[in-house]
């Protein structure tokens, strides 16, 4: 294949115009195409970028790629923004069985002190989201098998498919676990219209024994524990495609309209060597770049912007006091958004 098959090739599958006018007739229509103009007059216009970005709750120009039906059912995957966004979800009165209200007090889930047991769920990298919507998706039964449970102390294991927000069990407990989440996560799956993955971090844990990535691991005393069979990783673009590719594959064929973001919350450390801000950087335009890519290629999946609100939004009305973590108001501006862009009229 040429140079000028790929260029054009590459035009349709992001959906690009190659006509020259009609670029510059989109342009003209898109209220939020320019950054400033480097005029002092000209640059008083509220429309550019410069005026917009840290005034307020920052909300951007989108246009949605589909709309649903205002009683659409929303279901959520993705690291701990994505158990936040379903908060004011159910405050409106949507349906978001992700959220499993039944887990509280469950007596297979206890969690531990000063923890919600709804970051059981909590979900960061690419591989742990596609085994997840492999896992639910199953009409069989639950896919996991025995893989990901490590022993933690005393005879007790966590199971690291999700996040250790619940104290250890023994292995029964565990598997007894995994059983009724299928159930549940399965039948609520099977209900959605629409499934929205919220993509997390880049870096992260490979268990060289099973050939998996954990989702994240309970405590340096397990990392010593199995230290012979871990090894930290940067899942770089072209493997987190190949993890992402066939679980949009499986969302689509099960009907589902996708909607992409990517969790605003940056690392809390880094184990590869490299400054925290240029380590979360390099995993968050990761995972941008992946999402947007993975988007313009399938005409169910769209990228909103969450990520982009926050970040672009004043600061001390995004950002709670640690700096990671994003505050209700501008979560719940971005839900209003979401909702006001892709819920038909």
């Amino acid at each position: 294949m040429n140079d000028q098959q790929n260029i054009e090739d590459n035009s349709v599958l992001t959906g690009s115009l190659n006509n020259a006018k009609e670029v510059f007739r989109e342009a003209a229509r898109n209220i939020g195409a320019r950054w400033s103009y480097g005029d002092i007059k000209r640059d008083s216009d509220p429309t550019l970028a410069i005026n917009r970005i840290g005034n307020g709750y920052f909300v951007p120009n989108f246009t949605p790629k589909f709309k649903v039906r205002r009683d659409a059912v929303f279901f959520l995957i993705g690291s701990c923004f994505a158990r936040e966004l379903e908060i004011p979800l159910l405050k409106m009165k949507r349906d978001v069985p992700s959220r499993l209200e039944d887990i509280e007090g469950n007596p297979l889930f206890l969690h531990k002190n000063g923890v919600s047991i709804h970051q059981y769920f909590n979900r960061y990298n690419v591989p742990s989201i596609a085994e997840e919507v492999e896992n639910i998706s199953s009409r069989v039964g639950c896919t996991l098998e025995d893989k990901l449970i490590y022993e933690s102390a005393d005879g007790q294991y966590d199971d690291l498919h999700y996040t250790p927000a619940a104290v250890a069990g023994d292995m029964v407990t565990i598997l007894e676990r995994r059983k009724w989440l299928w159930k549940r996560l399965s039948e609520g799956y099977a209900r959605a219209d629409v499934v929205v993955l919220t993509l997390g971090l880049s870096e992260a844990w490979f268990d060289t024994k099973s050939g998996k990535y954990l989702n994240v691991v309970s405590s340096p005393q397990m990392l010593r524990r199995y230290s012979d069979d871990l090894q930290i990783r940067f899942i770089g673009f072209t493997e987190a495609q190949r993890y992402l590719g066939p679980a949009i594959d499986r969302l689509r064929k099960d009907g589902k309209k996708v909607v992409l973001t990517v969790s605003p919350v940056p690392l809390q450390n880094t184990f590869l060597g490299e400054d925290i801000v240029i380590a979360n950087h390099a995993s968050k335009s990761n995972l941008r770049a992946l999402a947007v890519e993975v988007a313009q290629n399938n005409e169910d999946v769209d990228y909103f912007p969450s990520f982009e609100m926050v970040h672009f939004s004043d600061k001390s009305m995004a950002w709670k006091s640690d700096g990671r973590h994003v505050q209700m108001g501008m979560i719940e501006a971005i839900t209003s958004k979401a909702l006001s862009s892709y819920l038909q009229q």
